[in-house]
């Protein structure tokens, strides 16, 4: 699966348990996603009724463009280094439910992937440390 901008998004859950965690993390490689000039001239809002972590990896925004009546919606990935891309099209969603439906799908088809490859978790969708091991040391 890749991102807007043809990159990778690698199986299995991402690393992220919270929208505060995302958030951090894109501040800490001196990101400005989250930053209130930012979001307020994207009219940006995320977390609250737009829901929280999809996957350890999605979440959904709404932005209301300058002769837009409403919002519309978008599916983004939190990157493993905290940077964010989007999935599938800016503003592809009419409803935060369409776009939440579609971050639950593709965080169910990277963790399908990872559960297809035999050096992963089969119970929690993370990297086995040992060759030939079926859990990893977490739920062993």
């Amino acid at each position: 699966m890749q991102d807007h901008y043809g990159h990778d998004i690698p199986a299995g859950p991402g690393p992220w348990n919270s929208l505060a965690d995302i958030v951090a993390a894109n501040e800490a490689i001196g990101n400005f996603w989250f930053s209130d000039d930012t979001l307020e001239f994207f009219r940006c809002i995320y977390g609250g009724k737009l829901g929280g972590v999809i996957g350890g990896r999605f979440f959904v925004t709404g932005e209301r463009g300058p002769h837009q009546s409403r919002h519309f919606y978008s599916v983004r990935v939190a990157n493993d280094d905290g940077s964010i891309s989007t999935l599938g099209e800016f503003q592809d969603y009419s409803t935060p439910g369409a776009a939440r439906k579609a971050a639950v799908e593709a965080a169910e088809q990277l963790l399908a992937e990872a559960l297809a490859d035999p050096g992963v978790c089969g119970l929690c969708g993370l990297r086995t440390p040992a060759p030939g091991a079926t859990a990893c040391s977490t739920c062993a």
